[in-house]
């Protein structure tokens, strides 16, 4: 009996990022007298190929035609203990499987590891803390005052995880708060050991300061602070498409840690969450221009003559996407972005050009001005904070704002009339990040607009907006999915989905090779996994994730 127990050998379900949801956890078979922990990582064989995966549990003891463990390349737990409910949560909300959002939280430098990491040690017990969801509302300015105020006082032996919407503004928040113990999160740098990975990993920090990958940083954090989480940074292009605040959100649950939210306004993302509310200054008043002759009214031209002349600064915020411009058909207006293919609706194939890019903007501010613009239209755009005069996109709020300025918004009606549902939430997040000028000018065909009638009472303008999305049965009341077809002739195969998502009471709308299912989450999903279209070759789903 005892010759057997010493010639036992253990088992282990090791989970392999393959990205088939069949092929997500294997068992292999251990080392003889040798343990490993769960979590640890691993190089096992699959197929005619070796991969790298994470110990998941102990398997069974039947050795039994099982391949063995290759190479243990951490001896010790990769992640906390939160790492894998935590890549659970974010595959099932934003229908993925568990491969595909294991690899995505985790550095993909870490699937590639050929050799052992042997300097890791073992990860603290997590210490649950008691402070609730803290929404911390102002400019940006005042936000980080607030955030240097904490991380020296009421935090100042914790450790804090602190995101920023881009790389920029992570070396100007450590050059900001200028403290030991801050680290700049990495996270591609696995194999060296001076590796922001590595030095997270071993809990070489105090204060860690990233961008959205430093959100699945290997150590367990007291306090996560997440500024200006709406930034279009903060969202993933491919799969699983997460959002910042809802995954800082499931973090914060599952690790049971504090949670800041530092934004111009109150995100959208916390309704029904039960949050501390802190607002650092006022809103500044708001000058309805209405907007007869495109792009700029003589009024418009007029204030911002009179803020450079009194020495102000003057921000120029166009609700442009770089160069892209729009065109209406002649024969039905519909507007669209340009292009060259003819009309969606009718067919026409006669348009016109409306609007103006940043660059022809900016040119007729010279010229009417007498002022040389700065164009700011990304993260590598050159804004110095002497110059008078700045023209930009969103790419603005990539950038810290000067101390005092005068904006001035010149096209929100894109937001007003858009056909996405989230045009008022993104209308009312520009204005918060414009929030440290000290007057915004504002000109707009629908100056009656309740949005403009109510400025200031922005929880009205929610609650009304809210009614609305649950009416409609938008998020988060309900789910909208979009399924593209692969085929090469989609149009039959659409049409039958759309049949059977219509008797199975979803709203539907079709559009060439694509279909958008809306309903409540539960019907959604239902359909989605009685059709199998999240293993089917001929589909990609892509959620638009609901508000926690």
């Amino acid at each position: 009996m005892v010759h057997t127990m010493l010639m036992s050998t253990p088992t282990y379900d090791v989970i392999v990022p393959s990205g088939k949801k069949k092929l997500s956890t294997l068992t292999y078979r251990g080392t003889r007298g040798f343990t490993l922990k769960t979590g640890a990582l691993v190089r096992v064989p699959l197929g005619t190929r070796f991969v790298n995966g994470i110990v998941h549990s102990t398997g069974t003891n039947n050795t039994k035609a099982l391949k063995p463990i290759k190479t243990v390349l951490t001896d010790q737990a990769l992640f906390p203990p939160f790492f894998m409910p935590l890549a659970r949560l974010i595959a099932a909300r934003w229908f993925t499987n568990f491969s595909t959002a294991l690899v995505r939280c985790a550095p993909g430098a870490l699937w590639t590891l050929k050799r052992p990491i042997p300097d890791l040690p073992p990860l603290p017990a997590p210490a649950p803390t008691a402070q609730p969801l803290l929404i911390i509302n102002g400019s940006l300015k005042r936000r980080w005052e607030h955030y240097a105020t904490l991380l020296k006082s009421t935090w100042a032996n914790k450790r804090i995880l602190v995101l920023l919407a881009n790389q920029e503004l992570v070396r100007e928040f450590c050059r900001f708060v200028d403290q030991v113990g801050i680290v700049a999160w990495e996270g591609r740098k696995v194999a060296t050991a001076q590796g922001s990975w590595r030095a997270a990993r071993r809990g070489e920090f105090r204060v860690l300061v990233g961008t959205r990958g430093a959100l699945f940083c290997p150590y367990p954090v007291d306090l996560i602070i997440c500024d200006n989480p709406h930034h279009l940074g903060f969202t993933s292009e491919r799969a699983p498409r997460l959002q910042i605040l809802p995954a800082t959100l499931v973090r914060g649950r599952v690790e049971k840690s504090a949670v800041i939210i530092g934004s111009g306004m109150l995100p959208y993302g916390t309704a029904g969450q039960t949050l501390k509310h802190v607002n650092l200054d006022r809103f500044p008043p708001a000058t309805i221009i209405e907007l007869k002759k495109p792009p700029l009214e003589i009024s418009t031209l007029s204030h911002i003559r009179t803020a450079l002349k009194t020495k102000e600064k003057v921000v120029i915020y166009h609700n442009r996407n770089g160069k892209s411009l729009h065109e209406v058909c002649l024969r039905c207006s519909a507007i669209r972005p340009a292009s060259h293919a003819p009309c969606g609706q009718c067919g026409g194939a006669n348009f016109k050009k409306i609007g103006f890019s940043v660059e022809g903007l900016a040119r007729l501010l010279t010229t009417e001005l007498e002022h040389k613009s700065v164009i700011v239209a990304g993260t590598q755009s050159h804004w110095p904070l002497s110059a008078p005069l700045v023209v930009g996109t969103r790419a603005l709020f990539e950038h810290r704002f000067p101390e005092t300025y005068v904006a001035v918004m010149i096209d929100p009606d894109p937001l007003l009339t858009s056909p996405r549902y989230t045009g008022i939430e993104e209308l009312l997040e520009d204005f918060g990040e414009l929030r440290g000028a000290s007057h915004i000018y504002i000109q707009t065909r629908y100056p009656d607009h309740a949005i403009f009638k109510q400025w200031g009472a922005w929880d009205r303008v929610r609650s009304t907006d809210f009614a609305h999305r649950k009416t409609l049965h938008l998020p988060p009341f309900g789910r909208v999915v979009e399924c593209r077809s692969l085929a090469n002739s989609p149009t039959t195969a659409v049409q039958a989905l759309a049949k059977k998502a219509g008797l199975a009471r979803l709203g539907v709308r079709a559009e060439h090779n694509s279909l958008f299912l809306r309903g409540t989450h539960q019907r959604v999903a239902q359909f989605l996994e009685q059709e199998k279209l999240p293993e089917s070759v001929r589909w990609r789903i892509i959620p638009e994730p609901r508000g926690e």
